[in-house]
């Protein structure tokens, strides 16, 4: 149910449905008088892992921003080097993530380095794990719309 009133038509039936003058929000009352389609239950567990993988993406996408800052940062103070990075991205270039792994293992919620604090990122197996899955998943995008074109340039009027 969350996942669709994050739609278009879930949030205009959500606003037909409140009775809140700024701000639009359902009570359960308001929710039991909405007609919205059930799914069967493969397809709502479906919707569930996507939430649920939107939600770890968009904390990792935000977690990479401030990664950024941080690692500027810590170029800027001394503490990593350029040659470090250099050495990082050849790497990844080269298939071996782990010298960027240890990079980023040593960020934490306030910079970089610093005692008695929780890494930025706990998990970094699943964020290499995110990044490969949306890498494979742009591949697939890019090879269907290539397809696509081709279908098109070869389809007669």
């Amino acid at each position: 149910m969350a996942q669709f009133f994050e739609t278009k038509v879930g949030r205009a039936i959500t606003e037909r449905h409140s009775f809140k003058s700024t701000r639009p929000e359902l009570t359960r009352d308001e929710i039991a008088k909405c007609l919205v389609g059930l799914l069967d239950e493969a397809s709502m567990a479906k919707v569930a892992d996507l939430a649920r993988n939107r939600t770890i993406a968009t904390n990792f996408s935000t977690n990479l921003t401030v990664a950024a800052k941080f690692l500027v940062e810590a170029l800027i103070e001394g503490h990593l080097t350029e040659s470090e990075l250099e050495a990082a991205q050849q790497a990844l270039e080269n298939g071996d993530n782990g010298l960027d792994k240890a990079i980023l293992a040593r960020l934490t919620a306030k910079g970089i380095d610093i005692e008695d604090e929780p890494p930025l990122f706990p998990d970094l197996d699943a964020l290499y794990q995110l990044l490969a899955e949306a890498e494979t998943e742009a591949a697939t995008d890019s090879d269907d719309k290539a397809e696509s074109t081709d279908e098109q340039a070869y389809a007669t009027p």
